[in-house]
């Protein structure tokens, strides 16, 4: 009703992936179909690989590898030209166990140790982002501990301060009245 195309073509994409689940490959597959067709109206390099990538899954499933391998190749010259690890990752997988049930075993070698370096570099960028992301709020926290530790400690100086202040006035009236009160004795002397 909005004629919002990214969530026609996702609604289409999880139709076509259900009805797949529910045996009803042809319609699914059709829905897929539909989602790469609005998904190429848009433009985006990334969604679409993902359509290709969804129908050869999809595919494969039903055993269709050689079909599979077409879409999924089709993924795969467009995720190369761009930085996407990880549609990429799970694009080799994909291909590897396609070729693997094609028989093919050196290709699906290939696939799956790309596959699985892709995967360790993804797992590293994952862990030194935490890790990143873990000094950046060890550092925020430390900064807003010392700024509680700074508020103590000035509000600590004020009251000390203040104290003094008051002992310092009581000395002065003491050595006020104590002063009068040794020159009393002088005086009258």
């Amino acid at each position: 009703e909005i004629n919002d195309p990214e969530g026609i073509y996702l609604t289409c994409n999880n139709i076509g992936t259900l009805k797949i689940k529910q045996g009803k490959f042809q319609e699914g597959l059709d829905y897929l179909h539909r989602s790469l067709a609005l998904r190429k109206k848009g433009r985006n390099p990334v969604s679409i690989a993902i359509s290709y990538i969804n129908i050869g899954n999809a595919l494969s499933e039903k055993k269709k590898y050689k079909e599979a391998l077409e879409n999924l190749k089709e993924a795969e010259v467009i995720l190369r030209k761009g930085n996407s690890k990880t549609e990429l990752a799970a694009l080799l997988r994909a291909m590897s166990l396609c070729y693997k049930n094609m028989r093919q075993f050196e290709k699906a070698l290939t696939c799956g140790t790309e596959y699985a370096r892709l995967r360790e570099e993804l797992h590293r960028h994952e862990m030194e982002k935490a890790y990143n992301d873990t000094i950046v709020r060890y550092d925020v926290e430390l900064a807003e501990k010392n700024a509680v530790i700074d508020r103590l400690k000035n509000f600590e100086l004020a009251s000390y301060i203040h104290r003094f202040e008051m002992s310092n006035n009581e000395l002065k009236q003491f050595a006020n009245a104590a002063s009068h009160d040794l020159k009393e004795p002088l005086r009258t002397i």
